[in-house]
């Protein structure tokens, strides 16, 4: 059960059936936010939740270098749903030297820059606040504590991913395997390009299109060799993968079962 937003002057308790208890204050029908969408489970709840709960919401989703555009399709669908505006705020983050080098700590450079961006927004919208989708089983990572710095809220941030997504298969709201940005299948090290990210993505866009479902992340070690991470390794085997990528220049494929979060696999290379 998804028990409270956790900001204040926005805390009636929601139920499984998430209808509101109590009076609503009148701060929460004047207050106006943006919600981060990414179209993932996390987010696209929140901003059903949202709007439940008589806030007026507009969904925005950064969009740069490091996002698939099946990721902003999926945004913006999260936003057709629900009925709200959305706006996609475009930004490049390779223009940003610090972070085209890919220091281990570029997540937290990137939400930085990202939080910068949706303040910035969000002032010129008149909105009173930015809301992103963070939950319990996501730890404190390091793009949370930038997000946390900027002053952006993270409502669900004690609600458990269990709770999440049985919120949203009954409110119908799709949940697909958890994505992350492009830059999460480079090494840490290796220096960030529009033809990495770009081979990346028409990776994984070939082992999808090829029929590979669930959680999918083809992790490049060069331009010619990656690593493909998926939840059923028991499924394909490494001959299926190998003929698929070759088409694009990476011949030498390995396969392993998927670990949650880019950062563990860059620092064991």
């Amino acid at each position: 059960m998804i028990k409270d937003f956790c900001i204040p002057y926005f805390i009636p308790p929601l139920t499984l059936s998430y209808t509101l208890k109590g009076t609503k204050s009148i701060k929460i029908y004047k207050m106006r936010i943006a919600a981060l969408v990414s179209g993932g489970v996390d987010s696209s709840v929140l901003l059903h939740l949202a709007k439940e709960a008589g806030i007026r919401t507009e969904a925005a989703c950064v969009a740069s270098e490091f996002t698939a555009e099946s990721d902003l399709r999926a945004a913006e669908s999260a936003a057709k749903r629900e009925g709200v505006l959305f706006h996609v705020l475009r930004i490049s983050l390779l223009d940003d030297a610090e972070i085209a080098q890919n220091p281990k700590n570029r997540c937290y450079l990137c939400k930085k820059r990202m939080a910068e961006e949706l303040t910035v927004f969000a002032k010129k919208r008149g909105l009173s606040a930015v809301f992103e989708g963070t939950n319990a089983d996501d730890g404190i990572r390091p793009g949370l504590l930038a997000l946390r710095e900027a002053g952006v809220k993270s409502p669900l941030i004690s609600v458990s991913k269990k709770e999440i997504c049985d919120a949203a298969k009954s409110l119908g709201i799709p949940t697909p395997p958890p994505s992350a940005c492009l830059a999460t299948r480079i090494p840490c090290g290796t220096p960030l390009t529009k033809e990495l990210l770009s081979l990346v993505e028409r990776a994984e866009r070939l082992l999808r299109d090829a029929g590979v479902s669930g959680i999918l992340r083809v992790r490049l070690k060069s331009p010619h060799e990656a690593v493909v991470e998926t939840d059923d390794v028991s499924r394909y085997s490494v001959k299926f993968f190998e003929e698929k990528l070759t088409i694009i220049g990476i011949e030498n494929v390995s396969v392993e079962k998927y670990i949650c979060g880019g950062a563990e696999w860059i620092n064991r290379q």
